[in-house]
């Protein structure tokens, strides 16, 4: 139980700052993909993919000089790790999102964002753990 409560206490203002920074993020790929189907008459499966770039850019770059510490990659194999695992978390949302709106009938807006949220914790445990470095940056000070 004491693990758990280390654990917890040691990435949970991590995972709170990137609620902040994953929901930025997903607030702009919401609005690329909406922006993308209503104006630009994209079908929805492209739509995911432009908007899953814009936002993808955006949470690299906040994430980077917010939340995690460098893992002493360089700058550009941060970046295209960031892509790597975000490109599952994009198969976890396509899928969900796909099959709410194909197989459920789900509105579509609101399959994207059960396709979005499906996706959140992949990515922020895969950069914390995987991209960059395992040390969080933010934390509780010692009391």
């Amino acid at each position: 139980m004491s693990n758990a409560i280390t654990l917890i206490t040691r990435y949970l203002p991590g995972a709170v700052a990137y609620l902040f920074v994953g929901g930025l993020s997903a607030l702009m790929e919401w609005a690329v993909f909406f922006g993308s189907v209503t104006f630009l008459d994209l079908h929805y499966a492209v739509a995911i993919f432009v908007a899953f770039f814009v936002a993808t850019f955006n949470n690299w770059f906040l994430s980077s000089k917010l939340i995690f510490r460098s893992s002493g990659r360089s700058t550009g194999e941060e970046f295209l790790l960031v892509y790597l695992v975000s490109g599952f978390g994009l198969l976890i949302n396509f899928a969900v999102t796909a099959t709410s709106i194909e197989a459920i009938g789900m509105e579509m807006m609101v399959a994207k964002i059960c396709g979005t949220g499906s996706a959140f914790m992949w990515n922020y445990g895969a950069r914390q753990f995987f991209v960059f470095d395992r040390n969080p940056r933010l934390t509780i000070p010692n009391r």
